[in-house]
């Protein structure tokens, strides 16, 4: 925050370090670049846009904002005139946050952290149910290509499956200093 007032020991008395300024002046002594992520939150033009712009140039991984769908066609627009690319703005994400539901604002920061690190990590931001889902539907697929291909050769391997105990461990990983035999 680029006002004393508000960037206050007492006010975040847990931080490192307390950089007050405005955000595209104290972008270089932060050290701000492209491994980093950029979530602009103060709803305040005088401050959203000259972040947003900085953290754009200075190629951030990750650079949204909150506000309205009206609010983010409304600031590209401003961007743009002010000089921002094209190509620029396409990195824009807002309005941020997955859609989790919760509208509290710890739920708000969660949504935001959660497309932060779906963004970096290059997650779809879907449960992991339907990801198990998909994966064991596709090895069913698999198992029945096998099947038909078993068939087709003359084999039946309906009912292949090994019996408890009968399992063969050659293939399985031996503890440290183990060799195969042992």
């Amino acid at each position: 925050d680029g006002r004393e007032a508000f960037a206050t020991r007492e006010r975040f008395p847990d931080v490192d370090r307390l950089v007050v300024g405005w955000p595209d002046e104290v972008a270089e002594e932060i050290g701000l670049g492209p491994g980093d992520s950029v979530a602009v939150l103060s709803h305040d033009v005088k401050f959203d846009e000259p972040a947003i712009v900085e953290a754009l140039r200075r190629g951030c991984r990750y650079v949204g904002a909150v506000g309205s769908r009206k609010t983010q066609a409304e600031r590209r627009t401003r961007l743009l005139a002010a000089g921002v690319s094209r190509s620029e703005l396409g990195r824009l994400h807002g309005p941020i946050g997955l859609d989790l539901g919760g509208r509290a604002p710890a739920e708000t920061a969660l949504a935001i952290l959660a497309e932060i690190v779906a963004s970096r990590h290059g997650g779809s931001g879907t449960p992991m149910h339907e990801h198990a889902m998909a994966a064991s539907d596709s090895d069913e697929a698999e198992i029945d290509a096998e099947e038909r291909l078993g068939a087709e050769a003359g084999g039946d391997t309906a009912g292949d499956e090994e019996p408890p105990g009968d399992r063969d461990h050659s293939r399985e990983p031996k503890p440290a200093g183990a060799t195969r035999g042992s």
